[in-house]
């Protein structure tokens, strides 16, 4: 009983959490909007008030945002901690590798990604 009890909570957790990334997103795009109109108003094109908008906003697109944790949730829904270590893959895009170790074991995952990274398997710090 306990478990479905602990269950249910990660769960709730997990859509409480999407919940918020939904609003931090719909948050950004509206100061998106005032900067381009902002911008428009000014004389730029669409496209170069577009720009010039996002690069006050920190030149981040918005729409990764919601998608951060979307593969990482269910591993961490029932307990155990993960890592992402991004490979890279001769002339293409990365392949983000999923380190998952046992419950409470987060440092075993996390010397895994640190491991790749100084052998130069990992381009970038993992995530």
């Amino acid at each position: 009983m306990r478990t479905l009890r602990a269950a249910l909570i990660r769960l709730a957790e997990v859509f409480r959490r999407q919940r918020g990334e939904q609003e931090f997103a719909a948050e950004l795009e509206s100061h998106l909007q005032i900067h381009i109109e902002d911008n428009l108003r000014a004389g730029m094109s669409l496209e170069q008030a577009r720009r010039n908008a996002l690069m006050k906003l920190g030149g981040v697109e918005l729409p990764v945002r919601a998608n951060l944790g979307l593969y990482t949730q269910p591993i961490s829904f029932i307990g155990l901690p993960v890592v992402v270590a991004p490979l890279q893959r001769p002339g293409g895009l990365p392949i983000g590798v999923q380190i998952i170790a046992n419950h409470y074991k987060e440092a075993a995952a996390l010397r895994v990604a640190r491991h790749l990274e100084k052998e130069g398997v990992a381009s970038a710090p993992a995530a």
